[in-house]
């Protein structure tokens, strides 16, 4: 399972000075590298940081707790105090389809830039977004080679890409949500928006994330796939659609049209990942012959 992890310090206090944002980052490529984790994108603010990994066999918390120990004491340390560094425990977030994890890493290398920290350029130093980009030696900012090559495959349009061809695939995604960004900016002051181009195809990268990053359970019979815990499964993939939904908006039987709409298309999804009619009928509190129109109508 890949997760978008976030911690924030304690009342959002600006502790991370750039000296420590550097030592934070190396803190995060050492702490990964001595467990069986593999780390795919951060970015460290001056209140929080962003963590995108894959999981191994090891529990998070095993990678997870000794980093956060480490940067509290060191943080400790450089403002002489004693206390609370982090507002609580870490967030973790499931990301379950390639377009949450394709949005889970862009989101994380554009957090300086929609926070005003840099320009267009994205020219931050903690962050991995330059591992991602044509000719970038990945190992410069503690990414795996292998993993800078699966994650920029999540972007291509086609197949037979080269890595520089993936990294401008790539590049031009990040471009697509600075310009998604300020559409909605301009619509949220009454500004007339610019034309929002179509969001760049990853038609490809689809098919990668089923090859690279949906992989059989060890041991399972016949190569079939653990599910996944379903209100994980559908608030991961809900999320991906609309951020500000929560799992209570999608339950029951009278909801607007939109969320109908969407409900339906998350049944289609949990469906075809495995979960039965039954399941999902009293997860949305709907009933089974509900579920069963959502299934097989494709039109909505």
């Amino acid at each position: 399972m890949i997760f978008h992890l976030a911690s924030r310090t304690h009342r959002r206090e600006a502790w991370f000075t750039a000296e420590l944002r550097s030592v934070i980052v190396d803190l995060i490529r050492s702490t990964v590298a001595r467990t069986d984790a593999q780390l795919l994108a951060y970015a460290v603010m001056p209140n929080h940081l962003h963590i995108v990994l894959r999981q191994g066999w090891m529990e998070l918390a095993q990678t997870m707790q000794p980093l956060m120990r480490r940067i509290a004491v060191r943080v400790q340390r450089t403002h002489q105090f004693e206390g609370t560094v982090v507002e609580r425990r870490y967030r973790d977030t499931p990301c379950v389809s390639p377009d949450h994890i394709r949005s889970a890493i862009v989101y994380t290398h554009l957090n300086p830039w929609r926070a005003g920290l840099c320009d267009d350029d994205l020219a931050y130093p903690w962050t991995s977004h330059a591992a991602y980009l044509p000719g970038a030696d990945p190992t410069l900012y503690g990414i795996d080679p292998a993993a800078q090559e699966q994650v920029l495959e999540l972007f291509a349009d086609e197949p037979d890409l080269d890595r520089d061809q993936l990294a401008e695939r790539y590049r031009a995604h990040v471009r697509w949500r600075m310009d998604h960004d300020r559409y909605l900016a301009a619509l949220e002051v009454g500004l007339p928006p610019t034309t929002l181009p179509p969001a760049p195809s990853t038609v490809a990268g689809d098919r990668a994330w089923l090859r690279i990053f949906s992989l059989p359970e060890r041991g399972a019979p016949n190569g079939a796939m653990p599910l996944p815990d379903l209100r994980d499964f559908i608030r991961s993939l809900a999320a991906s659609y609309d951020p500000g939904l929560s799992i209570g908006d999608l339950r029951g039987s009278w909801v607007p049209r939109s969320v109908a709409r969407l409900r339906a298309r998350l049944i289609r999804a949990a469906a075809d990942r495995g979960f039965r009619t039954c399941e999902l009928a009293r997860f949305f509190a709907i009933a089974p012959q509900s579920v069963s129109r959502a299934k097989y109508d494709r039109a909505s």
